[in-house]
């Protein structure tokens, strides 16, 4: 990876480190939610200022009806749930949930942003600030550790320090699926950063990565495998996403996941046990309401909680997919997704063609794969990330929208 970077580049480098917060880094702070509201509302002025200038571009305003709205829309559902139909006594239950949705709308203002000052060098830029910052992790891993750090990479800490950061892993992934799959690079800059950041992804060791890669590699390859049907394909896997994802929750409310995974000697974690606790708490049906998407963090951080299941601290989910559905009930999420899954990537593809339409769904699936396990729903920035791809991807430009089709002659059509 080159790391020619100048004054400007640097700046936003080392602003972004604190944003990324990565675990045990010489740079992680508890002000972090401080650093990214303060770029969020410079950026906030930006949009004003092109209102006011009548700069309208139609990239930033379809990511907020695309994105932006449909978040700020369950939140609100749910927030009216909770109190008019719950009557929850706890105002975090629907404050908390409004302050996540604004983390989200934070990420996509800060990743478009981000791509207007820098072009598609802001995922280079975001990568850099990542690695540096990762790096002081590493060196005080091995430094804590010694010879023993080099045999115990995983799960394991020396001086409370772990190679496990959580955030940043998913994002390397992202960008490592973006890279592999995109032809505006040459082979050996792609080669060179997907090697580095296959280190790094290896080094944080996260399963639920693994799932989505895996997802997105596959469904890459039955995009190219079926290419005269890919319509029909993307309508399938959003029938097969929704339905693996209720069935999901029908096997952990039910018991079924976690007979699967004593049968199979896999450990949880403590994940089996916070997702029971919840059991009571929700209902399988079109009719059930959400309590806010705050909900269950609010819960796993009571006393009760706390010493029912023998734990020092308050904890999360760790399964986006549970907690969006408590948090925002049955029909919400099922629009959430569907927009989300389907909406989304049609839109791509009418507008910047299919080739990009599939390289975002491949993307897409990997996230959604990765909330079945972890908390980055509305985690800003991994959803940094995420969005910057998007943006990246919106702002391409094609010679014509169907580019991919071709006269006999030769001529574009």
């Amino acid at each position: 990876m080159i790391l020619k970077i100048g004054k400007n580049k640097l700046l936003y480098v080392i602003y972004m480190m604190f944003i990324l917060n990565v675990n045990y880094s010489v740079f992680n702070t508890s002000h972090k939610y401080i650093f990214s509201g303060i770029l969020f509302l410079w950026c906030l002025l930006l949009v004003l200022a092109n209102i006011i200038r009548d700069h309208y571009d139609y990239v930033f305003w379809s990511g907020v009806k695309g994105f932006v709205i449909p978040m700020i829309a369950v939140t609100m559902l749910s927030t009216l749930s909770a109190i008019l139909i719950y009557h929850t006594p706890v105002r975090g239950d629907y404050t908390q949930s409004i302050i996540r949705a604004l983390h989200y709308c934070e990420a996509y203002t800060i990743a478009y942003f981000s791509y207007k000052w820098f072009g598609k060098d802001c995922i280079r830029l975001y990568i850099v600030s990542g690695l540096i910052s990762y790096s002081t992790t590493v060196i005080r891993f091995f430094a804590y550790g010694g010879i023993d750090a080099f045999t115990h990479l995983f799960n394991t800490k020396f001086n409370d320090v772990t190679l496990e950061v959580h955030n940043l892993t998913y994002i390397l992934g992202l960008f490592f699926l973006y890279y592999i799959t995109s032809s505006d690079y040459s082979k050996k800059t792609k080669k060179n950063i997907c090697l580095i950041l296959a280190v790094a992804i290896f080094l944080g060791n996260k399963r639920a990565l693994y799932l989505g890669m895996a997802v997105s590699a596959l469904t890459y390859y039955l995009f190219h495998k079926f290419d005269g049907k890919r319509t029909k394909l993307l309508k399938f896997l959003l029938l097969v996403y929704i339905i693996v994802a209720f069935g999901y929750i029908f096997m952990i409310k039910y018991g079924v996941f976690e007979a699967i995974m004593t049968m199979l000697n896999i450990k949880t974690n403590s994940r089996l046990i916070f997702w029971n606790y919840f059991n009571p708490i929700y209902e399988l049906s079109p009719s059930y309401l959400g309590r806010g998407l705050a909900y269950t963090s609010n819960v796993m951080n009571t006393e009760l909680f706390l010493r029912s299941n023998r734990i020092s601290s308050g904890t999360e989910l760790h399964n986006d997919i549970l907690r969006a559905y408590i948090g925002w009930g049955f029909m919400p999420f099922v629009c959430y997704f569907f927009n989300f899954i389907y909406l989304q990537t049609s839109k791509i593809i009418k507008q910047k063609g299919k080739n990009i339409g599939w390289k975002f769904f491949s993307i897409m699936s990997c996230v959604f794969f990765i909330y079945f396990f972890d908390n980055m729903l509305d985690n800003i920035d991994f959803n940094i990330a995420f969005f910057m791809i998007w943006v990246v991807y919106m702002k391409t430009d094609l010679i014509t929208k169907n580019m991919n089709m071709v006269h006999s002659t030769g001529e574009v059509i």
